[in-house]
């Protein structure tokens, strides 16, 4: 078992903390050379006693799609976009599409049609998300895949697949052709007649870009919509000021923490990928472009420029952008906030039910951080929470800062005594911040609490955080890989 020395500690007044480390392609039916060919509905061998039977039936009647050589329509095939554009399109004939000439590929003039109407093309893979997109643009709506399902939702153009909500429509899920059908066969009822004018394309919609929403969410929408277009969350997490926090971890690729107060949203953040709108700002930007695009075209105002993020205003809502300063700058977390919405500063007394429920937090950021630079997330470990819940207490009650505590135990002592048997294991300590936010930036723009945090040989992970004493929040990180 190898373990290297302490690194020294850096003490400040608002930030202290310190490291030790041991070290295939679908075919549309139709008159093109894919083999199919027109047949009457009554003769598809495969579709009696489907769900889609009579909407498969109206397509062959209608000329949208046709059935195979066989005498089967195969119903469950996959649909990838040229099928369902092609089918969308032929539903409506006042389109008016040209001909297909003898070198033209049989989905060309569909595709010429969709780019004059500047509908979204090209999108891969195609799922059911997709089609929602492509549907909300042929009704002159350029939405993201969550806007687009909700207003299909909202429209009764789809119940969803298992729910009538975002979560039950199953976005990511591929579509089948008689799902294909159905959607096209409701548009059908929702607006007979479709307009050849053209849908504005997103880039063109100023007031749609202008909105920095995360996960398709913004600040100001209702509780009830976060979780009709989101699902339940993963939990809800006591937060400051009457607040509390819709956490939404099941995929940390789209992680998101969504401050709920009075039935509405007052907060959003955010170290994922998760972000829309205000002009395609994203975490792993530029942060100080990222803060040059508020300035110039939000006309942010009253910047603060913090050590560890940059602090404004603009229009209703104030923002800081986490920056990330060992990695080129980068914008490393986003939180946004209601005017006169404020997080609780470390002069509030904080309860034990929020203390645990930022131990939780904390854990989350260090996972989403790491499964957006590829590296496997943490497990979260019982034993190692319990370490460092109580190294953290006792920093507190006896008003000392130090991986070594006062009976001369050290962190592996420490974890030794809650029964953890290691190969590998490392610690990280903070006091003074006032979040789980601040920690986690604070620690990753620390080149030793980083190496902890992104050591892709640690596997396991326990957060304890203790309010009270000199600094108010004390907070131990103990890492371990069995």
């Amino acid at each position: 078992m190898i373990r290297n020395q302490p690194h020294s500690l850096i003490t400040r007044i608002a930030f202290l903390t310190a490291m030790i480390t041991l070290l295939a392609g679908s075919v549309i039916p139709g008159p093109h050379p894919s083999g199919a060919h027109a047949a009457a509905a009554s003769s598809f061998k495969d579709t009696q006693g489907h769900w889609a039977a009579s909407t498969i039936e109206w397509a062959s009647r209608s000329q949208i799609a046709a059935g195979y050589g066989d005498g089967t329509f195969r119903p469950d095939r996959t649909v990838q976009e040229r099928d369902f554009i092609v089918m969308l399109m032929r539903a409506y004939p006042e389109l008016k599409l040209r001909q297909a000439g003898p070198q033209d590929k049989w989905y060309e003039p569909s595709y010429e049609k969709a780019e004059e109407l500047n509908w979204p093309t090209g999108i891969a893979p195609f799922r059911r998300g997709e089609a929602a997109v492509l549907l909300a643009a042929a009704n002159g709506r350029s939405l993201t895949v969550n806007s687009a399902v909700q207003w299909l939702l909202d429209e009764g153009l789809s119940n969803g697949k298992t729910a009538p909500t975002v979560a039950g429509f199953k976005a990511a899920d591929t579509m089948t052709r008689a799902e294909a059908l159905t959607f096209i066969y409701n548009q059908k009822q929702y607006k007979p007649e479709l307009s050849s004018s053209p849908v504005l394309p997103a880039a063109k919609q100023p007031d749609k870009q202008a909105v920095l929403s995360l996960r398709s969410i913004a600040v100001g929408d209702t509780a009830a919509s976060v979780t009709s277009r989101l699902g339940e969350p993963s939990r809800k997490d006591t937060a400051d000021n009457g607040m509390q926090w819709y956490v939404y971890n099941s995929n940390y690729a789209d992680f998101a923490m969504i401050g709920i107060k009075s039935g509405k949203v007052v907060a959003l953040f955010s170290n994922a990928k998760s972000w829309n709108g205000s002009n395609l700002i994203q975490v792993g930007m530029d942060a100080e472009q990222a803060l040059e695009v508020f300035r110039s075209k939000h006309s942010a105002t009253s910047i603060l420029r913090g050590e560890d993020y940059y602090s404004f205003t603009a229009g209703p809502n104030s923002y800081q952008l986490y920056r990330d300063k060992l990695d080129g700058n980068k914008l490393a977390a986003i939180l946004v906030l209601e005017e006169g919405t404020q997080l609780a500063g470390t002069n509030q007394t904080v309860s034990a039910e929020r203390a645990s429920a930022m131990e939780r937090q904390v854990f989350d950021l260090a996972n989403a951080e790491r499964f957006r630079r590829g590296l496997q997330p943490f497990v979260w470990d019982d034993q190692a929470a319990a370490s460092s819940r109580k190294h953290s207490k006792d920093m507190a009650v006896n008003s000392y800062f130090s991986h070594t505590n006062l009976r001369d135990e050290s962190p592996f002592d420490r974890m030794s005594q809650e029964g953890i048997t290691y190969r590998m294991a490392a610690e990280n300590i903070a006091a003074g911040h006032a979040n789980a936010f601040h920690v986690h930036i604070g620690w990753m723009n620390s080149e030793g609490h980083r190496t902890n945090l992104m050591n892709e040989r640690l596997t396991k992970l326990g957060v304890g955080i203790y309010a009270g004493g000199s600094y108010k929040l004390y907070y131990t990180q103990n890492f371990y890989t069995p």
